[in-house]
This record gives C-alpha cells, structure tokens and sequence, in this order.
C-alpha cells in the first residue's frame, strides 16, 4: 500500500505542477524564443506546405457569427466517423495578419471536403466574398530572409481524462455576447504607429473526434460521469489530506480518500449542465497555434504573448476550464510551424463539442470592432435571378483586347451577335407610320398639310 500510496502522490505533484507550468509538458518551453530565417530555413519551411488548396472568406459585415459556425461544421462533419485517423481527416481555420490587413483562409482535409466547405459557406454565409485560391499549396505567413520567427501553441487548463470534458466559454454559456476575436485580431495587428511590421497567423486545427467520443471507455469516465461528479460537488482531495487519512486510518480505501463531496450550490449544476449538453453532439479534436514572422525579434515574440493572453476571453469560470500558452524555442520552434505549415494535427487531448468548437472555428461579423479586417463590400441579396436570361458573347473569335483591328475601327455591319438582330425592317417601319397618320387628328392633319409659305393665325 504505501508503494502505491507514494505513486498517488507523485502523480497529484506533478498534475498539479504541470498545471501552473505548461512547460513541463510535452513540446514547449517556460520562456519564448526566436529563430532567425534563412534560405535554408525558409526552403524547408516552404517544403513543408500542405498540397491542398485555400478556401478564402471576405466576411460581410451584416453575416456570419458563431451560431452560423455551428451549422458550418456540422456540415463538414461526416456522418460515421471511426476511430482511424484516415477516416478523419485534419482540417485548418486561420486568421491572418499580412501587412496589417486581417483576413480568414480554410485549409480542408482533402478535396472533396474543399467543395463540400465551398458549397455550404455560400448557404449559411451568402454575403459573404468566398474564393478558391489557384495555388496547391497554400500559404501561411510571408517568410522573408533576417526576419525573425516566433510561436506558441494553446492547451487546456484542466487535461485530466475527466476534465477534457469540460468546456470553454461557448455560446450556450450566459455572458458570451462579445466575440473573442475582436480582442484577438486586434493584439494580431498590434500598435499602429510600430515602426517595424510583424505579420501573425492564428491557426485552429479541427479534426473530426469518433462519434462516440463523450461515452468513456473501461478507463476512462463517460460525460454523464462527469456531470454527475460536478454537479454533486465531488472533487480530488488535496495531497495532504491523502497523507493524513493514511496516518489516521488503517485499511483506508483509497478512491474515498482522494475525493471529496463539498454539496450542490448553482455553480456546480451551471457546469454540470454545460457538460452535459455536449452529449450527443458531434465532436472536433482541436489544436491552437500562433506564429508570427517580423522584422524585430522581441516585437515577434510580443504579437505570439499578447495574442495568446486575448484567448483568456474563452476561460469558463463555471467549469474552470480555459487556456494554457505553451511558448516555443529552438527544435520545437521549428517542429511547431513545420506542422503549422503542413496543417498537420498533433493530438494534445483538446476535444470539443461542435458548439463550442464553433467558438474558436466561425467567420465573424460586424460584432468585432477591428478596423483592419478586409470585409466585402457587397451583398448577394440583390443578384439576378438565375432563371433570368443572359447575352452570351460575342461569337467573332478575331476580336480581342489586343487586337489591332478594334471595334471602333470596324464597319457595325460587320459585327456578327449571338443574339439575333432586334432592328426593325423597312416594311415594319412604313406599317408603323401609315397606322399613326390615320390616327392623328383632324386639326392636326390640317395643320401639318399647310403650305410652308402659309402662316398660320393664332
């Protein structure tokens, strides 16, 4: 027993280390560092560049919004999905600041997934710009030679097997009125009057979870398991009273010592209820990158920090739950925006309901107040309809921009139409005319049959 005792409270030291010290855990550092770019760099970070097209959104300012998100991707979320990774395939959502204009970019799994995202943007986003970009590979950030390189990568407060089950601050949460990104985007941009410029992506990777990711397994709780634990207040005992009770007791059961029921209160069943509402619900395993390329190293490592301090707005006090900034340096550095660069998922244990990935994954609105968003100017409401008939064009295949031979130099007689000529013929016109002189009037027939010497008396 004391073998097994002792084991208990190494892990409780480290957990609740690793907590406050997201360093300690895999794949990061406690202090942020910058990596200088060069052609050999650059060319590996260019070689890393996923072979799949980007989806670009201008938003409208009047569209969007999370709620729209929530059918977006339950849209691209494919009905039965397993537990093999080909079946799920990683998707890529990015906000980035190139040159102090923000803008929004998918990177889907695949092509079918590209179409399919196409096709329901235009539906639950149709004033929003959205524009297939022609490049296979799609780009991240503007890698220049001398700049300088930094990022970070976002975790869970709260990474037991029971508490990745408890969500962010989501829609369904009371007080979620503003959107994260306008605090976000504004930290991606930074001080407008900076003398150096500093380009920043965001970058959220979204891979479908199995359709049974809030059942639990043999060893792991199912979310109802969760949820009833929350709402009855049932939480681990501190390291200290394990140690205590083992002192005080003999042939102590150990699970009753390493939990404690502290009673229902409101904000115990707000979280119980939270969690459970995502049962049933689609899911997404989710990774969070920041990135950013500038001129000056430490405003490089400001614009990764500052960014990340802003998903501070997605933290639950309810559930507790939020976010955890992992900074990068030297190998890890490299690694995280090669895998950034491929948009590649690395599981990190973030899993969430569509409602609440629909948070951090949605084309935003006029709700963010950020000036230097590229937003579309125009809406789809007033489109002609697509049963209305259209010219088709000209069929003289001679005639071109660059043709010396222009339109003006030409005889009209000459220009062939695919429509057929609306000019009326001699005949029509001489009908048309012979039927308005027998319907003019008298005084005025007598009037226009005066002799041009005649002058008429008013």
């Amino acid at each position: 027993m004391g073998r097994i005792a002792s084991a208990l409270i190494r892990d409780d030291i480290r957990r609740s280390v690793a907590r406050k010290v997201p360093a300690l855990r895999d794949g990061g550092s406690d202090a942020y560092d910058t990596l200088q770019l060069t052609d050999s760099v650059i060319d590996e970070l260019e070689d890393a560049r996923a072979e799949r097209r980007a989806v670009h959104v201008l938003p409208h300012k009047e569209g969007g919004g999370i709620p729209k998100a929530v059918d977006l991707l339950t849209s691209v979320h494919p009905m039965r999905t397993g537990t093999s990774t080909d079946s799920r395939p990683a998707h890529a959502f990015e906000i980035r600041n190139i040159n102090e204009q923000i803008g929004f970019q998918w990177v889907m799994g695949g092509e079918k997934y590209q179409s399919r995202l196409s096709r329901q943007l235009e539906t639950f986003y149709p004033d929003s710009h959205i524009e297939v970009d022609e490049l296979p590979e799609p780009e991240l950030l503007p890698f220049r030679e001398d700049w300088h390189l930094a990022a970070a990568r976002l975790e869970l407060k709260l990474q037991g097997k029971k508490e990745r089950y408890y969500p962010i601050k989501h829609i369904d949460v009371e007080g979620f009125e503003n959107d994260p990104y306008g605090s976000i985007t504004s930290e991606m941009v930074g001080e407008r009057e900076a003398e150096t410029v500093t380009n920043v992506a965001t970058q959220v990777i979204f891979r479908p979870a199995p359709s049974d990711w809030y059942k639990g397994g043999v060893l792991e709780p199912s979310i109802h398991d969760v949820a009833d634990d929350l709402e009855e207040n049932v939480q681990p005992a501190d390291t200290k009273d394990i140690v205590r009770e083992m002192v005080s007791k003999e042939g102590i059961d150990l699970t009753e010592a390493r939990t404690q029921k502290r009673g229902k209160n409101k904000k115990t069943t707000a979280a119980a209820d939270a969690v459970r509402r995502q049962a049933g619900q689609k899911g997404y395993e989710v990774n969070i990158r920041i990135v950013a390329v500038g001129q000056d190293p430490e405003i490089a490592i400001s614009r990764v920090d500052e960014t990340a301090d802003m998903f501070e707005g997605y933290y639950d006090s309810d559930t507790q739950q939020g976010f955890d900034c992992v900074p990068m340096s030297g190998e890890d550095l490299l690694k995280l925006v090669q895998l950034a660069m491929r948009r590649e998922y690395v599981d990190r244990g973030m899993t969430m309901g569509v409602r609440t990935a629909a948070g951090v994954v949605h084309v935003p609105n006029e709700s963010i107040n950020t000036q230097n968003v590229s937003w579309t100017r125009t809406s789809n409401a007033g489109d002609v309809p697509a049963d209305s008939p259209r010219f088709s064009e000209w069929l003289s295949p001679a005639i071109g921009w660059d043709t010396p031979d222009r339109s003006v130099k030409r005889d009209p007689d000459e220009w062939i139409y695919a429509i057929e000529q609306s000019q009326p013929t001699e005949a029509a016109i001489a009908a048309v005319t012979e039927q308005d002189q027998e319907t003019q009037p008298a005084d005025e027939q007598t009037e226009s049959s005066q002799p041009n010497g005649t002058e008429a008396v008013y």
